[in-house]
């Protein structure tokens, strides 16, 4: 490993390990924080605490922002002349905020922000890592060259933590259920969702997001927009607990071995991922065909609901024949059942479906 190697595998180490407190304190956190804006904090007294706050961190030595493979590290001057001042705000997502931006050379783009709060709340101290972990995976080249992911452009950890997407904002999935696209979109989407899934199992990716963390284009392309790890009790990305495969990024005309510790990979039981996606393809299948979010509880026994409802599950307003709507139910029911053991393999599901699919 060269030494422009040797210094992004250090930053990208120093980088999941930022402090949470240097965006807790940031001014705009404090002056839009509950506290300010229920009056039990006044703005000045907000803003000195910002400073004095910060101040701690000032005395240290900064973190030298470095270029993760085609992503460009940004300033937070750049996040504002790309987002113009974040004047545009277009959506939500699990850990933020979505705004529209252009670069330089007027290519539209979408920033993510993961917000931070004050006071502080325990989700917010894991948003480094997730932010760390963002950039890892979508320069991992088994992603790179996944349609379903978005293609990273930059980041930023000056001020805010944010990444820039080579994306012309998308309206998200959770806002479509309900929608009047037809059967064969909504079927395009529950085949793209499928591949997304395969994708992930075979990359040992054990990750976690909400429908509304998943946008659609005119088209019903789905983009996987935001997510994290699924780290379960004692699994790190840095034991001997992670898989040992490397994450390979391109510099240039070289490749970056990247260590075991920034492969992202937890667990190596691809067994219990893939039969987990398939419990969230089985669910997927249900909202689209009946047109809601998912409202059921955990213990919900959803196998014998849907063996039980058979084609009348589907909402009255999709035109498909009878043989058809038997045809997903009876895909549905193993994919929900509570024993994952009797759950199907990822790939005879996308078989299965792709064969309804054609004949309906």
């Amino acid at each position: 490993m060269g030494e422009a190697e040797e210094e992004v595998v250090a930053f990208l180490d120093k980088l999941k390990s930022l402090d949470p407190a240097i965006y807790n304190f940031q001014e705009d956190v404090l002056l839009n924080s509950m506290v300010v804006r229920s009056r039990m904090m006044d703005r000045s007294e907000a803003l000195k605490l910002s400073k004095s706050k910060l101040r701690i961190f000032k005395g240290r030595e900064p973190l030298k922002g470095l270029n993760v493979g085609d992503a460009k590290n940004l300033s937070h001057g750049d996040l504002e002349r790309i987002t113009n001042n974040f004047s545009d705000p277009i959506g939500r997502v699990g850990c933020g905020s979505l705004f529209r931006g252009f670069m330089n050379d007027g290519q539209e783009v979408t920033v993510k922000t993961w917000d931070f709060m004050f006071p502080a709340v325990y989700h917010c101290a894991g948003y480094p890592r997730d932010f760390h972990d963002e950039i890892v995976l979508l320069e991992r080249s088994g992603l790179k060259s996944c349609p379903f992911f978005l293609k990273l452009v930059g980041f930023c950890f000056e001020k805010k933590l944010a990444i820039v997407y080579d994306l012309k904002f998308k309206k998200s999935l959770w806002l479509s259920f309900g929608s009047e696209f037809g059967w064969k979109e909504r079927m395009r989407v529950a085949t793209n969702y499928a591949l997304l899934l395969k994708t992930l199992t075979m990359e040992k990716l054990d990750l976690v997001w909400s429908c509304d963390d998943i946008m659609i284009d005119e088209e019903y392309n789905i983009k996987l927009i935001n997510y994290v790890v699924n780290r379960r009790e004692g699994e790190t990305c840095d034991g001997a607990s992670v898989s040992g495969l490397s994450l390979q990024m391109g510099f240039a005309s070289s490749y970056v071995s990247i260590p075991p510790s920034h492969s992202i990979t937890l667990g190596t039981d691809v067994m219990e991922i893939e039969k987990g996606y398939i419990f969230e393809f089985g669910i997927l299948l249900l909202e689209l065909i009946m047109k809601r979010e998912r409202s059921w509880h955990a213990s919900y026994q959803l196998s014998p609901y849907i063996k039980e409802k058979g084609g009348s599950a589907f909402h009255e307003t999709l035109e498909v024949d009878a043989v058809t709507s038997t045809e997903i139910s009876k895909l549905i029911e193993p994919c929900v059942c509570m024993e994952s053991a009797q759950r199907p393999d990822i790939e005879s599901v996308i078989s299965e479906l792709k064969r309804i699919v054609g004949s309906g």
